[in-house]
């Protein structure tokens, strides 16, 4: 029954982007966007059962952590990314924003990973390089990965820095 409420809400929004900012959405990208959304739809219904599966994970204790961007401080460049793994299907992307909020650069791409740890990885490198490219000298890295932090912060990196 959710289906054409979907439709019509990619719709609307690729609707909105041309009329309010002349950026034209193809027919292809509201399917896949449709097809994405109903693929994490499905995915959350079965959350409950994918938590019982992992028995790694501790479930007494689950953390959950609500995030709500803020400016980094004057003079500083904040950079946020993300990667996204599926089926050795990936993708990672990330934006600046400066201490007004501004949006200074942002970037996505397709890429071929493992899993999840190397696109998150490969998303920190990319925004690192352009950082350095523009020659940004104080910027925060946030990223959603806290396996990614633990390696990139250990004394002795895995990565070999």
């Amino acid at each position: 029954m959710s289906l054409p409420f979907i439709v019509a809400c990619f719709l609307w929004n690729a609707r909105n982007k041309v009329k309010h900012e002349d950026i034209v959405s193809s027919s292809d990208s509201v399917v896949a966007n449709c097809q994405a959304y109903l693929h994490k739809l499905i995915n959350l219904k079965n959350f409950p059962n994918l938590l019982k599966d992992m028995s790694n994970i501790d479930l007494k204790h689950p953390m959950v952590i609500k995030v709500k961007w803020e400016k980094p401080p004057h003079n500083f460049i904040k950079i946020n990314i993300d990667g996204s793994f599926t089926n050795k299907k990936a993708g990672f992307g990330g934006f600046s924003r400066d201490h007004t909020g501004k949006v200074l650069l942002y970037f996505r791409a397709p890429y071929i990973a493992e899993d999840v740890l190397e696109t998150e990885a490969a998303a920190l490198y990319w925004a690192l390089k352009f950082a350095k490219e523009v020659k940004w000298n104080c910027i925060i890295a946030e990223v959603d990965s806290s396996h990614l932090v633990e390696l990139v912060t250990a004394t002795s990196s895995p990565l070999g820095t």
